[in-house]
């Protein structure tokens, strides 16, 4: 474990949210730390990137760079991918949070000496290859595969990390000085004869990692950085040989040939490719016991876990994601063209300084082009001798003829060569490339000037830009920093300012949705809705719009539809037992409509609301009916004449007619006929109203 005592961002709360534990590892690029999310509560593992990185000149497009990058790592998802959960700059630090794993570095599992058999190691490829299928498949390059980048759980799972740093870097780098990223160890051709990197060399550094896997060792060793990345472009790959000297099936080894062919065009064209070959490649071992080359995902995790428990065990001091001590060639490089060294080949000053490095460590290295210039893209003779027997059987047949033809060749180039390799180096190594230059922001009329100072041609393509002032450069393709041919024509893209557009007629009183698609088809962007309760439309029509029918505005101003949400929801109040103009009131204030019935009744008095549909309390909406009874009073009915009538006609006659009769009898009602009744015959009562008559 790195000592925590000098490192003065322990303990420290990051952004106001991530509490910084201890440090994990430090690296020439970054620092790990645990750390928890006070946010979350939980524990992440927080990569704060060196402070160097993000100050001068390039500061700016660094953080600008490394926070692209790291959102669109964030957007991978797979479990062989370490995850991204967030990233920031909180004063001079620009910071990302990972997912924390417990485990170790592929590299730590190397440098243990633990025995990783044929099967462990192809199992470790196709997790990594499986990984990077979801990378590529979005165009995304991770740049600087290596042991370092690799972690193996307690779990047995295998992850693949820091996907998109070394793009930040090397974009940075690459503008300012030509430089180029990259591990010396893994490093593809192609980036150090032109700097170019696409899935391919991803695949290449695959390669690479499972050659050391099976074999225990780099296939490419030498005393510089500088010397390395020359034999990755000039030397075959060695023969794959274990490291107790059994030799490998043809299969196996054909696929590590596939993967590291020095042309790019001739290995497999994606990660997809390449786990479909390797896949091909376990399943058509013919002859071969499957178990030595092949577990079943569930054996191959408990393998992997068993292994990291015995790494972690010998190293007490490892923790977490802490990478072992690699060699020189494994440490992640920045390579420098300069063009100012004399024309020798690499030599031991081109070695980095003594001083001991951080694990991991990035560095600038200066590389000599004229050393460059010295190496052919053909293996040295004496290396072409060691590994290939069958020519010296060749040179001891040659005829005198042959000898004088080739005597007279080598004099030719020996006399020639400054001059042939001046020439392969401007025209088709890496000195034909250049940097498309600087030129966002630029004002249109100093493009002549800049392009005078740089072996490129130009045209101009004219857009409208929203953040781009009309006349100034909004960017270039292939974009700045890129390396390119000379002589390439670079496409430079003009700001014609923010478009413009003519809000259209007739928005309102229709669909919301008819609304935007006229707004959207007339080239505005910005569009919001607000929704409010109207009771004389229908739900979803447009009631208003914010900017002025027929007015020409930026195609981004924001513009507000006002949509009707219909009737606004509401409770039915309780009317029942108020009089009619007191009702009214009460539901008019509510927008609702009422419908009036009326009623006698013998008990509520005119006037007032008898009952009420829908009842109090029910659920509603402005702009409702509600049907209401009114009461008329009781019923009044006319009293008939039964004067002169014997009682028990009077009796039916006034009890048919809807009274209650009462009898009174005078002199014993002698004669039996009613002399009298106590309410005058044609006056109108209620019904059920008490007549009383006389019989005498």
């Amino acid at each position: 474990m790195t000592s925590q005592g000098l490192d003065h961002i322990v303990g420290q709360l990051i952004d106001n949210r991530y509490r910084v534990i201890a440090r994990i590892a430090r690296g020439g690029m970054a620092t790990v730390y645990r750390a928890t999310d006070t946010r979350l509560g939980r524990d992440v593992a927080l990569k704060v990137m060196h402070p160097h990185l993000a100050e001068g000149t390039q500061g700016a497009d660094f953080i600008a760079r490394f926070e692209r990058e790291a959102q669109a790592a964030a957007r991978l998802a797979h479990p062989g991918l370490v995850s991204v959960y967030d990233q920031g700059h909180d004063g001079r630090y620009a910071y990302l949070t990972m997912e924390l794993v417990d485990g170790v570095t592929l590299r730590s599992l190397l440098d243990s000496g633990q025995d990783i058999d044929a099967a462990t190691a192809l199992g470790i490829t196709q997790s990594i290859i499986e990984a990077l299928t979801v990378a590529h498949s979005v165009g995304m390059v991770h740049r600087d595969i290596k042991p370092e980048n690799v972690l193996v759980s307690t779990q047995g799972s295998v992850k693949l990390t820091d996907f998109g740093l070394a793009r930040a870097v090397t974009d940075i780098s690459s503008t300012a000085t030509g430089t180029f990223f990259g591990t010396v160890a893994y490093i593809g051709p192609e980036l150090v004869t032109h700097g170019h990197a696409d899935s391919r060399t991803d695949l290449y550094a695959v390669g690479i990692m499972t050659y050391e896997l099976l074999t225990g060792r780099q296939p490419f060793t030498a005393q510089t950085p500088v010397n390395i990345a020359f034999k990755h472009v000039n030397d075959p790959m060695p023969v794959l040989v274990s490291a107790k000297g059994e030799a490998f099936p043809a299969q196996i080894n054909n696929f590590i040939t596939s993967l590291t062919a020095k042309d790019p065009d001739e290995r497999p064209a994606d990660a997809t490719e390449a786990l479909t070959l390797l896949r091909s490649t376990l399943a058509n071992l013919a002859g071969e016991d499957p178990a030595t080359y092949h577990r079943s995902a569930l054996e191959q995790r408990d393998h992997l876990a068993a292994l990291v428990t015995g790494t972690m065990t010998a190293d007490t001091s490892s923790d977490l994601h802490t990478p072992a001590s690699p060699a020189e060639a494994s440490h992640t490089h920045v390579l420098s063209p300069t063009a100012s060294s004399p024309a020798t080949p690499p030599s031991p000053a081109l070695s980095p300084p003594s001083a001991p490095t951080p694990e991991g460590s990035t560095q600038l290295i200066s590389m000599d082009v004229n050393a460059t210039r010295a190496f052919s893209t053909t293996p040295p003779r004496s290396q072409a001798r060691a590994t290939s027997p069958r020519s010296e059987k060749r040179s001891r047949r040659r005829s005198p003829l042959k000898t004088f033809v080739i005597a007279l060749i080598a004099v030719v180039l020996l006399s020639g060569g400054a001059v042939g390799g001046t020439w392969w180096w401007n025209d088709h190594g890496p000195g034909s490339y250049t940097s498309v230059p600087q030129v966002a922001g630029m004002p249109e009329q100093d493009l002549d000037t800049l392009f005078d100072q740089h072996p490129l041609t130009y045209t101009v393509t004219e857009e409208h830009f929203d953040d781009v002032p009309k006349g100034d450069v909004a960017y270039s393709e292939p974009a700045s920093g890129e390396r390119v041919k000379k002589d390439s024509a670079i496409t430079v893209f003009v700001s014609l300012g923010i478009k413009e557009v003519t809000v259209p007629a007739d928005l309102t009183g229709i669909p919301e949705a008819d609304s935007q698609a006229l707004l959207t088809n007339a080239g505005f962007t910005n569009l919001t809705t607000e929704r409010t309760f109207d009771t004389r439309t229908d739900k979803g029509t447009v009631l208003s719009v914010s900017v002025e029918e027929g007015s020409t505005l930026p195609h981004n101003v924001a513009i507000t539809l006002t949509v009707s949400d219909g009737p606004e929801p509401i409770t039915i109040p309780e009317v029942t037992g108020q009089p009619l103009k007191e009702a009214k009131k009460t539901l008019k204030d509510l927008e609702l409509t009422l419908k009036e019935n009326t009623a006698h009744s013998d008990t509520v008095a005119k006037g007032t609301i008898i009952d009420q549909k829908p009842a109090s309390g029910d659920s509603g909406f402005r702009g409702d009916t509600v049907t209401v009874t009114v009461s008329a009073g009781p019923e009044l009915i006319t009293v008939p004449d039964v004067t002169g009538k014997k009682r028990d006609e009077a009796e039916r006659i006034l009890t048919d007619a809807g009274f209650t009769v009462e009898t009174k009898e005078y002199l014993d009602g002698f004669f039996g006929l009613v002399r009298f009744q106590d309410v005058n015959a044609g006056e109108q009562i209620p019904k059920g109203s008490t007549v009383t008559i006389t019989i005498f």
